[in-house]
């Protein structure tokens, strides 16, 4: 059967219902007979966003432009457009920009890919890929760390104490970020990718040579958020502070500042797949606090395939790499808890929690107080309501943030019900159960 989704419509026209297929649908379809139903529901969702005739969407204009009205609108309006309609019609995410990266497209290329193109690129993968059987002894064997690794010395001036969240991507840091910024003791960021340059002009070479230009989105955010510069200013401020060659360390001491009197947390996940990044906080920061959030690693690999991670947002570049997304998900998993679990070994004077995401959704309060105990600072009961107000949900994390309006103990072990069809490697296993899954 077809889903039915309200669309605005053209102007003072009233709501619309496009009918978007089935993943089932398309399974059960000739590939001619899908690419028209699926070309038929995206031309309507289009077109009801600018208040045009379904027919005036051209499939084989270039996707910045499928109709004149709409090439003036931003990037990000009609690919996030694209993408929901997407989403709605095959009950899982897939993204525009993913035909552009498996392309090798960059911002320049990618506008040229149709409409077309992405409802053929569909099609082949809505259907059931198989998952490889390879096993492997050491999730780094397969690429390297790329970005300019930062130099750590310890430094007599250290800055004041900082709290970093630390765990796989999938794991759950986002709604786990988004909690620990319901308490105004604690101002919890998103996304910032800071630690793992020593300078921002380093950061932003790498950025622009390996196509992570959306690293930025959490840092901008900060630093608006916190007042550190206004959205009107905030290209010449980043600009500035990128030519000065600003180091880390005073790009840090900005934001502590602007923060106090609530503790920066930076949660970032890339930073747990490099030791040498690790180190650089201790370098950088006065006993820093860091809190560990581990997750079931079929639970964070099933995230990562539903939500097609692999090959879009993060490439070959940070130290962990396999064609096969299931395996990818696999590795980074085992990279950062490797890496987490010897790091924490030699951090001293108990600056490390270790956190079960589960635990998060299942006993939140509890949870919660446990955190605030470890940072010394009081419970705030408004860590356990993470979508009452505005915490900067919008911010880089977790697409699935924005559509969730409470917890749900029953989103830990939601995965069960479809894993992924694979066995884990016997190094997973054995690091799992060390964690305390010891039914992965």
């Amino acid at each position: 059967m077809c889903k039915n989704v309200p669309a605005r419509g053209p102007p003072n026209a009233g709501a619309t219902l496009i009918r978007h297929p089935t993943r089932e649908e398309l399974l059960s379809s000739t590939h001619f007979e899908g690419a028209s139903r699926l070309a038929a529901a995206v031309r309507a969702t289009l077109a009801s966003e600018i208040g045009v005739s379904p027919a005036e969407i051209d499939l084989d204009a270039p996707l910045d432009a499928p109709h004149p009205l709409w090439a003036s609108r931003a990037t990000r309006d009609w690919r996030e457009t694209l993408d929901a309609c997407l989403k709605s019609a095959l009950g899982r995410q897939y993204y525009v920009y993913e035909l552009w990266s498996r392309r090798g497209g960059r911002s320049t290329v990618e506008h040229r890919a149709t409409l077309r193109e992405v409802i053929d690129y569909i099609l082949t993968e809505v259907h059931p890929r198989s998952i490889s059987a390879r096993a492997f002894d050491d999730p780094f064997e397969d690429a390297r760390w790329e970005f300019a690794p930062p130099v750590s010395h310890a430094a007599q001036d250290r800055l004041p104490s900082t709290v970093f969240l630390l765990s796989a991507a999938r794991a759950g840091s986002t709604l786990t970020r988004v909690m620990l910024h319901g308490n105004p003791r604690l101002f919890a960021a998103p996304e910032l990718f800071l630690l793992m340059w020593d300078t921002l002009a380093a950061r932003r070479r790498d950025m622009t040579a390996h196509g992570y230009e959306w690293f930025d989105r959490g840092f901008r955010r900060t630093l608006v958020e916190l007042g550190v510069t206004t959205d009107a200013a905030l290209d010449d401020t980043l600009a500035r502070l990128e030519a000065a060659e600003t180091p880390m360390r005073e790009v840090y001491r900005l934001l502590v500042g602007a923060a106090a009197p609530a503790i920066l947390v930076d949660k970032t996940p890339p930073y747990a797949l490099d030791m040498r990044v690790l180190r650089h906080a201790e370098a950088l920061f006065f006993e820093p606090r860091y809190i560990c959030l581990a997750r079931h690693p079929m639970a964070v690999i099933e995230s990562w395939g539903r939500m097609k991670f692999h090959g879009t947002l993060f490439g070959r570049h940070l130290g962990v790499w396999d064609d096969d997304p299931y395996r990818y998900a696999e590795k980074w998993w085992c990279a950062t808890y490797q890496n987490l679990t010897e790091f924490a070994s030699v951090v001293p004077d108990g600056r490390v929690l270790w956190v079960a995401f589960e635990d998060m959704l299942a006993q939140p309060a509890a949870t919660c107080a446990r955190i605030c105990g470890f940072l010394d600072i009081p419970y705030d009961e408004r860590m356990t309501r993470p979508y009452a107000d505005d915490r900067m949900q919008d911010a880089h994390g977790d697409p699935n943030l924005r559509v969730r309006s409470e917890l749900d103990p029953s989103r830990a072990d939601a995965w069960r019900a479809n894993p992924p069809e694979m066995a884990l490697t016997p190094f997973t296993r054995d690091l799992a159960s060390r964690l305390g899954y010891g039914d992965a």
